[in-house]
């Protein structure tokens, strides 16, 4: 090899490493903050990225790029959009995100992540890890974000993931993916840039959640999905309700794509205490659902239902939600004022103003409670595809390759 050759092949492993880099990864021990935090200011907005340079390299600086997909990660949407009855208007109205992998799931992902990981198996979950904030993946699904930017401020919903192996750099760091139908009242164009803030908000409804049934495949194989919570899902467990009911409570596991599952491939639940139902003469049960502050509702006297039943979760009768955190969502963490806060009809949160920088603990966890699982496998939800404008290795490299192979 002469020494042309030499040259070319150590500058092409030299810009294969550093497009992989590109956007500097979160680190390692990074979990979703508490609400109300903001991320890192904005240093400067109309950098192009990445790759990013100086303070912009700061993975905790959080980045925006244009999306066009409302998705069907979380599965609020499937069937339709306008399917279910009694979810939120924010969320018909398409206020919608798509995060980045580490924070869809709120905990710092490998890179190589993907859909058959073991990290998100639902079967390798522990009883103590299906009760707390950081243990299972999905974890940020219905999630409501106050986003700001260049151009104004809004709360949006996460809706999605935005993973690598779909979007390249952008399922990297904090990336919000904001539905093109706002994304011009936040930011200033489509393309990448590190030109949002953000912060964790309670959403806006003042609807009851609801159980949706994702899949009915008998008594030890139960998906649910659960709709139009307030503030961040934690936990969901179930208990036996009625005649000779086993009324313990146990964990329901959570999928990466937002399903809460009682089966019998997890040894410790459904493979333990078999039937939903848990002894019941009268085939009835108990949710309990907690959220990110330690609230608690419940949902009672359940029964067998089909898949794509939605049940309204009341507790004897009265329709159940969790109360707002008393974040402030009028002011964003750049000062700019919420544009969309006619959601809230009336039942505006409020609370301490934005926080200064990222916390890097993670969110506490609700007090343990106990928990079992069959083998049906939902179909994996389709993730977004690249945004319109977006800066990618996998558009870069190839081109670069290219030119400099045809030089060798």
């Amino acid at each position: 090899m002469n020494n042309h050759k030499l040259a070319a092949v150590l500058l092409l492993a030299f810009m294969c490493a550093t497009v992989a880099r590109a956007n500097i990864e979160l680190p390692s021990n990074w979990v979703a903050p508490d609400y109300g935090v903001c991320t890192l200011p904005v240093v400067d907005p109309v950098e192009p990225g990445p790759n990013y340079t100086g303070d912009n390299r700061n993975p905790l600086i959080a980045e925006g790029v244009g999306s066009g997909s409302v998705g069907r990660t979380c599965g609020f949407n499937s069937g339709g959009k306008n399917n279910y009855n009694g979810i939120d208007e924010l969320w018909r109205d398409d206020y919608l995100l798509a995060a980045s992998q580490s924070l869809y799931n709120g905990k710092k992902m490998p890179l190589n992540w993907d859909s058959d990981s073991p990290i998100c198996d639902t079967s390798s979950v522990s009883r103590q890890e299906a009760l707390e904030s950081d243990g299972m993946c999905g974890a940020m699904c219905g999630v409501c974000v106050l986003v700001s930017g260049t151009e104004g401020a809004a709360v949006f919903m996460i809706n999605e993931i935005a993973d690598i192996g779909h979007v390249n750099e952008n399922g990297r760091g904090l990336n919000l993916h904001i539905d093109q139908h706002h994304g011009s009242s936040i930011r200033v164009n489509g393309g990448t840039r590190k030109d949002i803030t953000y912060k964790f908000v309670s959403c806006p409804t003042d609807k009851p959640i609801r159980v949706r049934t994702r899949g009915w495949w008998g008594a030890t194989g139960v998906y649910f999905v659960m709709l139009n919570y307030r503030n961040r899902l934690v936990s969901v467990e179930l208990r036996g309700r009625g005649t000779g009911a086993d009324t313990e409570w146990v964990p329901l596991v959570r999928s990466w794509t937002n399903d809460w599952k009682w089966e019998s491939a997890i040894s410790w639940q459904a493979g333990t205490y078999g039937s939903i139902f848990r002894g019941s003469e009268e085939k009835r049960f108990d949710l309990r659902l907690t959220d990110i502050a330690g609230n608690q509702v419940l949902c009672t006297d359940m029964g067998e239902t089909s898949t794509g039943d939605i049940v309204t979760c009341r507790n004897d009768g009265v329709d159940q939600q969790f109360p707002s955190i008393p974040i402030s969502v009028d002011v964003a963490c750049d000062g700019k004022s919420t544009s969309n806060l006619q959601y809230y009809k009336g039942d505006l949160p409020t609370g301490s103003g934005p926080s200064p920088s990222p916390s890097p603990s993670p969110s506490p966890s609700p007090s343990p409670s106990p928990s079992p699982s069959p083998s049906p496998s939902p179909s994996p939800s389709p993730s977004p595809s690249p945004s319109p404008g977006a800066s990618s290795s996998s558009t870069l490299l190839p081109a670069f390759i290219g030119v400099l192979m045809s030089a060798l």
